[in-house]
């Protein structure tokens, strides 16, 4: 392959991920609203599209990844050192290099969209754990039917008896 056919497919590869990152954006705001109404048949539903959609971006990322591994070459780099993009992008033209970059700011603003979704995600997640945790511990309590008297003071009668009677075996010793 020539290196222009090599730089298309790699710009394509940057351009079907970032379709993908769209899709999968959409998904996760879905994903944000069954959150909060707390549906779970749905729920599942979404992180099953969710999952198709990663396994796709995954897939385009080793073509991705293969297709630089290929441009490395055809710029005249030693394929077995650690090239970053930045210098395979200083080494070609001005207009291939500006091509390559505008995918990949596209790409990155999709992703940056994404993650500040998640982080909500995340809060929402926590919220609802917190709350399940919670509802649980009441759930266990109500269930247990024991009688517990307080004092005034707020202390469990059952306490005062305990150390009432470790005082006096203190004193009779």
């Amino acid at each position: 392959m020539s290196f222009d056919i090599v730089k298309t497919n790699f710009v394509n590869a940057l351009k079907k991920q970032t379709e993908y990152y769209r899709e999968l954006k959409k998904i996760i705001l879905i994903e944000s609203e069954e959150l909060n109404k707390k549906e779970k048949n749905e729920l599942e539903k979404v992180l099953n599209q969710e999952e198709d959609i990663l396994n796709k971006i995954k897939s385009v990322e080793i073509e991705k990844q293969n297709l630089f591994k290929d441009l490395i070459k055809k710029m005249g780099f030693e394929s077995d050192k650690n090239i970053k993009l930045r210098e395979v992008l200083l080494k070609m033209g001005k207009q291939d290099a500006d091509e390559i970059e505008k995918a990949i700011v596209d790409l990155l603003q999709v992703v940056k969209e994404i993650d500040d979704i998640n982080s909500k995600n995340i809060h929402i997640i926590k919220n609802y754990l917190s709350y399940f945790d919670f509802s649980k511990k009441i759930r266990e309590k109500l269930s247990k039917t024991e009688n517990i008297t307080y004092t005034s003071s707020g202390i469990k009668k059952m306490e005062i008896d305990d150390k009432q009677n470790i005082s006096k075996i203190d004193k009779t010793i």
